[in-house]
């Protein structure tokens, strides 16, 4: 006999019914109750969710009561800025209910290092335990090639390349998704400077914050110690990918969602990993659906989350500015330990 179904709230865009649909097929979920941020049609997105789904008007309200056991934010529009968001979070989190995003959540490190989102709860900050589904650090690809790196020596350069069509989040998702490899794989970069080509509906639109990116990114990074990195990140190309390409002493590591290959200076295998594949369907719920059930199953937090956080505004910033930005700027300013 299978698991039982996970009661689930969640809350979304109606052109995400599909995706989510689809996310919980592969993650197990039953949706109990759904909403969205688009006046007048919450009874008709969790309608489409499913047909008993109860709908929600308020998320804020519905997060602080509901029994259910996981919460998933598809699109939470600005939830997370607010003080009454971080006790919603609290709430739900106190009584053993997963919390799990499409977007940063918290959406900015200076909204991270405020009192109520950094008020720690079972030994970890408030901020912390807000699963980024976005996140591609739990990746098993991912983890198993930043093992190999401990034998491949000194790094020179490596590339980013994250895309995904809009209805898996905004860019400022991708975004945060592409700093968290480069974290994950060079650490904290010194400077960024970045571009972004807006969709043509959006051209001239200004954007203030992660969630209202939308388009494609490019940007050049620059370490302390003269390693260099670029980035391209975009919302407006599918299918969902993740890859990683460094070079170094040890040659070539390239890395994707399903595995990596190492090669040497000269070509010669060094090493390769292939991960069985995620599902058969679509990869945006796939990935999305392998990351939920890897969170219900051993939850941990994301420590590093104000550093990524601030990496991925400091690109916002430059693409605003026109100048390169430091994330060290923006997480003294916020109060947020650099490193």
């Amino acid at each position: 006999m299978g698991a039982s179904p996970i009661n689930t709230l969640c809350w979304l865009r109606a052109d995400q019914v599909a995706l989510v649909r689809a996310v919980a097929q592969q993650a197990n979920l039953h949706f109990v109750s759904a909403g969205t941020e688009d006046r007048g049609r919450s009874a008709a997105v969790a309608a489409d969710l499913h047909p008993d789904a109860r709908a929600e008007n308020d998320l804020r309200a519905a997060m602080s009561a509901t029994d259910a056991a996981v919460v998933l934010l598809a699109d939470a529009g600005d939830f997370g800025e607010l003080p009454a968001d971080a006790s919603a979070v609290a709430a739900a989190r106190g009584r053993g209910t997963l919390v799990c995003s499409l977007e940063p959540i918290p959406p900015s490190v200076s909204a991270a290092s405020a009192s109520e989102w950094a008020q720690p709860l079972a030994a970890a900050p408030l901020h912390a335990q807000v699963v980024n589904l976005a996140s591609p650090e739990s990746n098993a690809a991912m983890r198993e090639a930043r093992h190999a790196l401990d034998g491949f020596g000194a790094m020179t350069a490596l590339s980013v390349s994250v895309t995904a069509g809009s209805e898996a989040g905004s860019l400022g998702a991708r975004l945060y998704a592409a700093m968290d490899l480069i974290f994950m794989f060079a650490g904290q970069p010194e400077v960024i400077s970045a571009q972004v080509v807006q969709p043509r509906a959006l051209r001239g639109a200004r954007f203030e914050k992660l969630s209202q990116m939308h388009g494609t990114l490019t940007a050049s990074v620059r370490f302390a110690d003269q390693r260099a990195a670029a980035i391209l990140a975009s919302n407006q190309n599918g299918p969902w990918h993740h890859g990683v390409t460094i070079l170094g002493e040890g040659g070539r590591l390239r890395v994707w969602d399903e595995g990596f290959v190492w090669t040497d200076p000269s070509g010669r295998m060094v090493d390769e990993h292939r991960s069985d594949p995620l599902g058969d369907g679509e990869p945006a719920p796939s990935g999305l659906a392998d990351r939920l059930r890897r969170a219900i199953d051993s939850p941990r937090v994301c420590a590093h989350n104000a550093i990524v956080l601030a990496m991925a505004e400091t690109a916002l910033l430059s693409a605003r500015t026109g100048n390169a930005e430091s994330p060290s700027t923006l997480l003294r300013v916020a109060g947020t330990p650099d490193r």
